[in-house]
């Protein structure tokens, strides 16, 4: 079964995440624009990158 991933800070749905899902990634939130440390075996923790760059496609 799919858990659902919010924004710990706004509460917006990011994704689905599937029970089998490993690994750790950075994903930042499109609503407000806060970055989630997301560790896909475990639960979802904020970290203090809310001012990062994250690079758009076609941006060099």
């Amino acid at each position: 079964m799919a858990e659902q991933v919010k924004c710990q800070n706004c509460g917006r749905r990011l994704f689905d995440k599937d029970e089998d899902a490993m690994g750790e990634i950075f994903i930042k939130c499109p609503n407000c624009r806060n970055v989630l440390s997301i560790k896909l075996n475990r639960e979802v923790k904020k970290t203090k990158r809310n001012n990062c760059a994250i690079p758009s496609k076609g941006v060099s």
